[in-house]
């Protein structure tokens, strides 16, 4: 990992995001917290590092707070599509004879039928619009995209070697 700066570089940004997630917001109002009159606009400070709104409240503690369903929305749908690509991949790889192979491959198949972006709409539609639910889409959408991307190098490898 030391050799490859770039990576070094977002593991240590998404540390500190999750730092900052887990931060707790003891000192700091949250983001509906009273509104105090007499600190409206203040710059910066050693109390508030970004200042302070028309309301009074600090900034830095609203950037905070709206960063942990940032944070999720992001990294729920990633682990979701971890799991559900991994569970029928590993399957799949440990038990060749069992028949398994057949029936993972209808059902991506199916899957591959339906264009990720038209279903994710019509899901939404239906279900309506909330954080859980994004976080599923995206984690159908990522897995889709993956799907894409995989058979398109399979694809660009397969034209290299004619």
């Amino acid at each position: 990992m030391s050799r490859n700066r770039l990576a070094l570089a977002g593991v240590v940004t998404l540390g500190v995001f999750v730092a900052l997630r887990c931060w707790p917001l003891g000192r700091a109002r949250g983001p509906a917290g009273p509104e105090i009159w007499t600190g409206r606009w203040e710059p910066l400070s050693p109390a508030h590092p970004l200042g302070t709104d028309s309301y009074g409240r600090d900034l830095l503690s609203r950037v905070i707070y709206g960063a942990r369903i940032s944070l999720m929305v992001a990294l729920v749908p990633v682990l979701l599509a971890l799991v559900a690509g991994l569970s029928p991949g590993s399957a799949r790889g440990l038990l060749p004879g069992v028949g398994l192979n057949a029936i993972v491959m209808r059902v991506v198949d199916a899957m591959l039928s339906f264009p990720a972006i038209l279903l994710a709409i019509a899901i939404m539609g239906v279900l309506g619009p909330s954080v859980q639910n994004v976080c599923w889409l995206s984690a159908w959408c990522i897995r889709q995209s993956s799907r894409d991307s995989s058979g398109a190098a399979r694809f660009q490898l397969e034209r290299r070697s004619m």
